[in-house]
């Protein structure tokens, strides 16, 4: 029921900032960083009604991302026609990236992109380019779930403790970052192996150490 409401109210405020953001450019109007207003509409809309956090949280993502599996559907309809793969306008790595930002509202966030196109009309809004697009996010979808089942099938490399012995580190928030960026190179195998896996933390230690030392700094490892 949570999930239901979520897509509706998704659906409802998806478009909401394109008032705001309604501009001419070129001869054509154009509604850029519509989706940001919009999930600032109904951040506004919720606070006064006190939505629960979890279908607030749900719905803000999937305003604020509903243009993603668009722009994915795109590239790929771009692909075919070039007479190139789908799979490499689409990689499993974009997929995955897309579900993670929209969590736990990614199946919802295709459910509103497929209303949203549904609704549209115009030249670019053939029933043969909506067709087009529907289909490659239900590929987008089962390339997915493949993912997942094969992800959650595979042992995990190494855990913090691991981290913690090999690499003298003390528990703490780099020991999070250091895994994230591993699973993140095992999810996409680039490493497969536990050998990997501390090399590639040993990196991105010496990296940050080296940073530190020029004044330098970025987010995360």
């Amino acid at each position: 029921t949570g999930n239901r409401a979520a897509v509706r109210l998704a659906a409802l405020f998806h478009d909401a900032g394109k008032p705001e953001c309604r501009a001419r450019i070129e001869g054509h109007t154009r509604f850029l960083g519509h989706a940001d207003a919009g999930a600032h509409v109904f951040a506004q809309f919720a606070e006064r009604v006190a939505l629960p956090t979890r279908l607030r949280r749900q719905v803000l993502r999937m305003v604020r991302l509903h243009m993603r599996p668009l722009e994915l559907a795109n590239a790929g309809i771009m692909a075919e026609d070039e007479g190139r793969p789908l799979a490499d306008a689409i990689t499993i790595r974009a997929i995955r990236r897309l579900m993670r930002d929209a969590e736990p509202a990614g199946i919802g966030l295709l459910l509103v992109a497929v209303g949203d196109r549904s609704a549209c009309r115009g030249p670019a809004s053939s029933i043969e380019q909506r067709a087009r697009q529907f289909a490659i996010f239900d590929d987008l979808l089962l390339r997915y779930l493949q993912w997942q089942r094969e992800h959650h099938a595979r042992p995990r490399l190494i855990s913090g403790t691991d981290l913690m012995a090999e690499l003298g580190i003390a528990e703490g928030p780099l020991v999070g970052a250091l895994l994230d960026a591993i699973n993140e190179a095992w999810e996409d195998r680039e490493i497969t192996t536990r050998e990997q896996a501390l090399a590639l933390a040993r990196r991105l230690l010496r990296e940050r150490g080296a940073e530190r030392m020029d004044g330098g700094g970025r987010r995360g490892v």
